[in-house]
């Protein structure tokens, strides 16, 4: 019976930990105060509890620092990582262009996730992304997308860069060699939202792969989503923008 306690002890304190995340120091002996220790889950348990959902999205959060901007021509003041607002301020990064010429401000996030497991069979996917910015000076112009190549102003939304894999005779890989990430038509919430803002206001716009499209589970790549803002003809124009939300679920 002694070993019988023993057995369903140390069951019920790894069942505790699997399912909530507790790890118990010990369990006591019924007669006397000598406590029974218990093995602690192995580094592979920990990384499976704290795993992906396969059933809801997980919001990861993209910070300013992981975007870069870029303008199409005309450049001018404040570009790249800058605060907004009175103190305490608000980290943005930020393009602005004078009023020569019509204009198109760019954003870049580097969207990199904790963690994702490189199999055949496991992995994450994006189940939607919302970026948010902000418009100073003057109002943006119309801007156009077309949901079948997954492109707002021209420009993919989210791509991906296949490095090389290591060698001795290596064929260099960057930017040139994006390629799009998801297929099939791109959900786009609304780019309606081209006013002004007040500096530290935000619109935000929701990009939503096709389902089950955007799937990332392979080694030695750079998952990167762009968003174009088109200017108004001949005005300056100031964007910027905190980050985005990005949702992923595991595949």
């Amino acid at each position: 019976m002694t070993k019988f306690r023993f057995v369903l002890a140390a069951y019920l304190g790894a069942a505790l930990v699997a399912v909530t995340g507790l790890v118990p120091l010990a369990i006591h002996r019924e007669h006397d105060a000598r406590p029974i220790p218990l093995t602690l889950p192995s580094p592979f348990a920990k990384l499976l509890a704290q795993g992906y959902s396969n059933t809801s999205a997980n919001d990861y959060w993209v910070p300013p620092g992981a975007c870069n901007s870029s303008v199409s021509g005309n450049s001018t003041g404040t570009n790249g990582l800058t605060v907004l607002g009175t103190a305490p301020s608000i980290p943005v990064v930020q393009a602005q262009t004078s009023n020569s010429g019509t204009n198109t401000h760019y954003f870049t996030c580097n969207i990199a996730p904790p963690f994702w497991i490189v199999t055949s069979g496991t992995g994450l996917q994006v189940t939607s992304a919302s970026f948010f910015y902000g418009v100073q000076t003057t109002g943006l112009g119309t801007q156009a997308s077309t949901a079948s190549a997954g492109t707002v102003n021209s420009v993919i939304v989210f791509r991906y860069i296949p490095y090389a894999a290591v060698g001795a005779s290596e064929t260099p890989a960057g930017l040139a060699e994006a390629v799009r990430a998801d297929s099939g038509t791109l959900g786009i919430s609304s780019l309606a939202n081209v006013a002004t803002t007040s500096a530290g206001e935000f619109y935000t716009v929701t990009f939503t792969p096709a389902s089950g499209t955007l799937v990332f589970k392979t080694d030695m790549r750079q998952l990167l989503m762009t968003v174009g803002l088109l200017n108004t003809a001949t005005s300056a124009t100031i964007t910027n923008s905190p980050g985005a939300i990005v949702r992923v679920r595991s595949s």
